[in-house]
């Protein structure tokens, strides 16, 4: 197992991540003889245990401050959503209904049993939970970080090394994230995002043009990831 993500998950999959919630699709899981819940469009979901989407679909939302929530993306019939953990802050992520839509619920017990049935069941779920887990200690690993261009350091890095091939004296990634990816994935503001990154072109450790990343200097950014030099 890789020990962080796909660099390229996007906002939806980051904010499931940061509050511990695995989407996948349900194919081969029978779930039709648990209870259905009917929920009218807009209606928020609760998450204490895995909810499958029977009909209809649902939203995955930002909390926003001072009410201005953003929906992030949507998922229709046959989605599952497996919340990791026993906690019932979901950090700032709620699902609702999109649309007038049924759900299924059932313990995380019973679907892992179920899932355990069959052999491919069994590992995609698990392939499913574990990626999840790996996503979010990502997003924490970053969040921990002390300022905005450490986190953005430790977030190219991360692709240079795991997507990056060698040509000449640089590491390049071709379809590299643009700015607004970036911000997201490091967990930092678009300003700071594009302010950093900039920072570190001049510096000539990193390049970007036409969708490739180029990083010159990987020891560098790993130093400034730690917050051991580059201020």
């Amino acid at each position: 197992m890789s020990s962080s993500p796909d660099w390229r998950q996007g906002e939806h999959q980051h904010a499931l991540a940061l509050a511990g919630i695995c989407q996948m699709r349900a194919e081969g899981l029978d779930l039709s003889d648990l209870p259905t819940e009917r929920r009218e469009a807009g209606c928020e979901l609760p998450l204490d245990r895995p909810l499958l989407v029977a009909s209809g679909s649902v939203r995955v939302v930002r909390r926003g401050i001072k009410g201005q929530d953003a929906a992030l993306g949507s998922a229709g019939e046959g989605a599952l959503f497996v919340p990791i953990g026993t906690y019932a802050d979901r950090a700032g992520v709620r699902l609702e209904a999109a649309t007038d839509a049924s759900f299924r619920r059932c313990p995380l017990e019973m679907l892992i049993s179920r899932a355990v049935a069959g052999p491919e069941t069994a590992a995609r779920l698990a392939r499913e939970l574990l990626g999840a887990l790996e996503r979010q200690h990502w997003v924490l690993r970053l969040s921990a970080a002390a300022s905005p261009r450490q986190r953005l350091a430790a977030l190219l890095a991360h692709v240079a090394e795991t997507a990056g091939t060698a040509e000449g004296d640089a590491l390049v990634v071709r379809g590299a994230p643009d700015v607004r990816e970036m911000s997201v994935l490091a967990g930092v503001s678009r300003e700071s995002a594009t302010l950093n990154l900039e920072w570190l072109r001049a510096r000539g450790l990193v390049a970007t043009e036409g969708g490739r990343l180029a990083v010159y200097d990987l020891d560098g950014l790993r130093t400034i990831a730690e917050g051991t030099g580059g201020e």
